[in-house]
């Protein structure tokens, strides 16, 4: 069994990829690995990345399980709790998708060459406005792949349990202006982040919170990714490791929205892996999967 990555070789690890502007101090990495830790073991859950065009993908290439459903979703904006049926517009999928936030507002999943990205809608561009870009709920996170070797060009962002390994945990990733983060942060002097705590407005709850910005090669130079983890309930019938992501939303200043609307969380995009009954829902729905013969229908990115 390999030696476990130390808290302490993470932070020293990280160190390369801070810089500062003032009074802002940010991560800028290419790549982020997001991992949560409790009882010396750290668990990678996620990867966040930025593109050369500036757009943002996600993806979960630590699950054991790769079957699993994605789908647009819409609820009533009535403040109310719904229940989502993803295969109402769902598709299945055998593959380990990402998925991606373009620079324009489009947002979508697909695996490149391996399935199409037919479930995609129009969120918010990523050019001016702020919002929520995603919200990972990784169930059972013991079970995601073990961290245990740190890769020279690979930031890595550890949320730690106090009280060991939670059922769940959630993951959240915001987009916001870069000099607004000065502004709204505590401390009002002297240097704010790459890690700071964050008090939530709507359930005062304090977490930390950790900045991370697109490489300078990026175009968009003005925003940055605000980073949140916190232990979640366990979601009704998850039995096992695995992801509920929901991601695409509006934007927080969005003017399609109407005062009534809740903000951003009425309309979005939606995957869960794994998913019970994988050949029937395959059979229910049908499949983004790219067949042998489908490969050069354009159909990806």
């Amino acid at each position: 069994m390999p030696e476990r990555i130390t808290e302490g070789e993470i932070i020293k690890h990280d160190s390369a990829f801070v810089r500062q502007k003032g009074r802002l101090r940010l991560f800028v990495a290419s790549t982020t690995t997001i991992s949560f830790s409790a009882e010396g073991e750290h668990r990678q859950i996620c990867q966040v990345g930025f593109n050369s065009d500036g757009s943002i993908r996600i993806a979960w290439p630590y699950l054991a399980v790769q079957q699993g459903i994605v789908s647009r979703c819409e609820i009533p904006a009535d403040g109310q709790s719904h229940t989502v049926e993803l295969r109402e517009q769902g598709k299945f999928t055998s593959q380990l998708v990402k998925f991606s936030h373009h620079t324009t507002g489009q947002a979508h999943f697909n695996l490149s060459g391996r399935t199409t990205n037919e479930i995609r809608r129009d969120s918010f561009p990523l050019t001016g406005p702020i919002g929520r870009i995603f919200e990972l709920t990784a169930t059972i996170p013991r079970g995601f792949k073990e961290l245990t070797r740190l890769k020279r060009d690979r930031l890595y962002v550890d949320f730690t349990g106090k009280n060991g390994f939670p059922n769940a945990v959630q993951i959240r990733g915001e987009w916001r202006r870069k000099a607004d983060t000065v502004a709204n942060t505590w401390p009002k002097r002297g240097s704010v982040g790459p890690v700071t705590m964050r008090r939530h407005r709507a359930t005062g709850e304090i977490a930390p919170v950790a900045f991370i910005a697109p490489p300078l090669a990026c175009p968009i130079q003005t925003h940055l990714l605000w980073l949140t983890c916190h232990p979640a309930p366990l979601p009704n019938g998850a039995t096992r490791s695995g992801i509920i992501f929901i991601g695409g939303f509006d934007g927080h200043e969005s003017t399609a929205r109407s005062a009534s609307t809740p903000v951003h969380l009425n309309r979005f995009l939606s995957a869960m892996f794994p998913t019970s009954s994988s050949e029937d829902v395959q059979r229910a729905v049908g499949s983004i999967d790219l067949t042998v013969d489908a490969l050069d229908d354009g159909g990806h990115d």
